[in-house]
């Protein structure tokens, strides 16, 4: 969840779900952001590693959007990335979007560590 700084008001909101699958050892990540955005990220997993990746007009991991969102402010990919270890969390992930003609890309990145 994004708020802004000057009222606290809620603007980006993401809802989903990680699945693994050991026999093919593919990771997915699905999510759903309310501006009418789905997205269904695909790709493999090490024991410390978790990468999927989804690009718009991809047939096995793709970005849905309505009609509003893929004429105006549309996103077209997003490469997602976590590393594990024994007491630190590494996320990564970039968001590429088109809005109103211009592309550029949206970075998140933290690192979370365990504190004993």
């Amino acid at each position: 969840m994004v708020s802004r700084k000057s009222n606290d008001e809620v603007f980006h909101n993401q809802i989903g779900y990680w699945t693994w699958d050991p026999e093919t050892g593919v990771i997915a990540q699905s999510l759903v952001i309310p501006r009418l955005v789905a997205v269904l990220a695909g790709g493999n997993k090490s024991p410390v590693v978790l990468r999927v990746e989804a690009n718009r007009g991809d047939p096995d991991w793709g970005i849905i959007e309505s009609p509003f969102m893929r004429d105006r402010p549309s996103t077209l990919s997003i490469q997602h990335r976590i590393e594990l270890g024994s007491d630190e969390m590494h996320y990564a992930e970039t968001t590429n979007l088109s809005i109103y003609g211009r592309e550029f890309s949206h970075t998140d990145e933290n690192r979370l560590t365990r504190v004993r």
